[in-house]
């Protein structure tokens, strides 16, 4: 079953390497992972994932 949720600061360390590994440019890491904490706070702005829970 697949699920849709909000993201959570917590969801930061599995998330970071999908946009690392996609050369998101030269800033380091905190950089990024302050960007995504503004943006989760930000309420004009929905940061969304699809996660797998196993089979149905």
């Amino acid at each position: 079953m697949t699920t849709v949720r909000e993201l959570t600061a917590g969801d930061w360390p599995w998330l970071w390497p999908m946009p690392r590994d996609m050369g998101v440019g030269d800033e380091p890491a905190e950089a990024h992972r302050e960007r995504f904490l503004r943006l989760l706070a930000d309420p004009r702005w929905a940061l969304l994932c699809a996660a797998d829970l196993g089979p149905r």
